[in-house]
């Protein structure tokens, strides 16, 4: 969850020829995010980022068959105030002291005609392990128009419920929700 954190990593497609089966990317640290959105005060959105994520995606829309495995720094969590990131890397919150970083992993993803869909797989956050299942809303391949390199992007989006990992501070001032919004771009191996 650099920022992309989980699965927007499964909106890629190939880059290489059209022959090809499996390609693998690596994840652009400097392109990829995790958005997370919470209610807070039970009145209003409120948002952060985490941008220090990398990973691997390995994807065969032929087959239909992908595997993701990202690494989320959550030391590299931002909102914007500096005071309240270093308050929600504390404890009760992302514990980055004990808990530096998370970790999605998938051996699933869901293809409908070689198009990435859905990416089944699991969040460790706090030390806790949980399914999750994001939905790709958006990929696409190309070639950066400025260095010519070959790219994939995509965005995937869930909601998932931070109690679940633990995650229960300032729970009478931030909703039990987290929609967590993947943007993810990869360059093949």
């Amino acid at each position: 969850m650099n920022r992309n954190w989980l699965a927007a990593c499964a909106g890629m497609t190939m880059v290489a020829s059209a022959g090809a089966q499996q390609q693998a990317y690596t994840i652009d640290t400097r392109h990829s995010h995790i958005t997370w959105t919470v209610t807070r005060a039970g009145t209003l959105s409120f948002t952060g980022k985490l941008v220090g994520n990398s990973g691997r995606i390995v994807l065969d829309p032929q087959a239909g068959r992908g595997e993701i495995e990202v690494k989320i720094d959550t030391r590299e969590q931002v909102t914007g105030i500096a005071g309240l990131d270093r308050q929600i890397r504390a404890m009760g919150l992302f514990n980055t002291s004990e808990f530096p970083s998370a970790q999605f992993t998938s051996k699933q993803v869901v293809f409908k005609d070689q198009v990435p869909q859905r990416i089944d797989g699991e969040l460790t956050l706090l030390g806790v392990t949980k399914p999750v299942t994001l939905t790709v809303t958006r990929y696409g391949c190309g070639r950066n128009p400025i260095f010519g390199n070959a790219f994939c992007g995509a965005d995937a989006t869930t909601t998932i419920r931070r109690s679940d990992w633990g995650m229960t501070g300032w729970s009478s001032l931030v909703g039990d929700e987290v929609r967590l919004d993947v943007a993810v771009e990869a360059h093949p191996e």
